[in-house]
């Protein structure tokens, strides 16, 4: 008899030993998850701005391009027709910035896009995602 109970104690104990490890496990499985989407989020700002920038670098037209390179960056075509690359990502969070009469230098940058994690209530990630680049303005007048 008494070897019973210690066994049905043991299996208490091992009930909640393994429902911690569960816990501690489902966190570090949604963390890595969050953290594979934040970095694909954030690759897919960088190749569309570098989509964008080797655009702008090649027209003649500087100012009146800006336009269509900032749907490049945001839609993946230059009309802005369809839906953007990323959930939340506007041409107003697109900034393209060149220097002097003559650029030499053309920016291109997304500014205050935020990744906002699928459960918040369990992995609250948020984070400010602005990666920029720029490139040598390649058309000589």
């Amino acid at each position: 008899i008494g070897g019973m109970g210690r066994l049905k104690n043991n299996r208490g104990v091992s009930t909640i030993e393994m429902a911690i490890v569960l816990i501690v496990l489902l966190l570090m499985v949604f963390g890595i998850t969050e953290f594979g989407r934040a970095f694909y989020q954030y690759n897919t700002l960088a190749k569309t701005i570098r989509d964008g920038g080797r655009y702008i670098i090649k027209q003649s037209n500087l100012p009146g391009e800006i336009a269509n390179a900032k749907n490049l960056v945001v839609y993946g075509n230059s009309t802005g027709t369809g839906a953007p690359l990323l959930s939340g990502l506007t041409t107003g969070k697109v900034a393209i910035v060149y220097t002097g009469a003559i650029p030499q230098y053309i920016t291109v940058r997304i500014q205050g896009y935020q990744f906002q994690s699928l459960v918040p209530g369990i992995i609250p990630f948020t984070v400010n995602l602005s990666p920029e680049i720029t490139m040598p303005y390649l058309f000589s007048p």
